[in-house]
């Protein structure tokens, strides 16, 4: 009646070490990838940065030069882990700090609404580029 015992543990055994090694070869397959996709996002990021700071240099006349008279303080450095609705995370709100003389803001308070004109410093896409990667949630996803 134990016959059956010694090959269905080895059956058992070498499934086990099959199994190992299939794990071993899936991270190892996975490190790789990962390096591969570091290298190239660092190498086109830097690509990028360059080809804007050029850019940049050899704007055209006609071009309208703003000067930065403030920079918003936020909770979130980067991309990951920032709301999309910000009002639903109350301990994430940002603020405006800016660097020009208070007497520039007498009378504001008399306007409901104030347009704020940004840049993100860290983009890294060209200014010409008119590609989103989102889509408006009305008239169905089109741009």
């Amino acid at each position: 009646p134990t016959s059956w015992l010694a090959p269905a543990l080895s059956l058992v055994a070498y499934s086990a070490l099959l199994y190992i090694r299939h794990c071993q070869l899936v991270k190892s397959i996975e490190q790789k990838w990962v390096k591969l996709r570091q290298a190239e996002r660092s190498g086109r990021i830097k690509a990028e940065v360059k080809l804007r700071s050029t850019s940049k240099q050899l704007s055209s006349e006609g071009s309208m030069r703003l000067k930065r008279i403030g920079t918003i303080i936020s909770p979130y450095t980067k991309r990951m882990g920032t709301p999309r609705q910000g009002a639903l995370v109350p301990a994430s709100r940002a603020f405006i700090q800016l660097e020009i003389p208070m007497e520039t803001l007498d009378g504001i308070e008399k306007y409901s609404h104030a347009w704020i004109i940004f840049e993100f410093h860290a983009n890294t896409d060209l200014c010409s580029s008119r590609k989103t990667k989102i889509r408006p949630p009305r008239a169905g996803g089109i741009k």
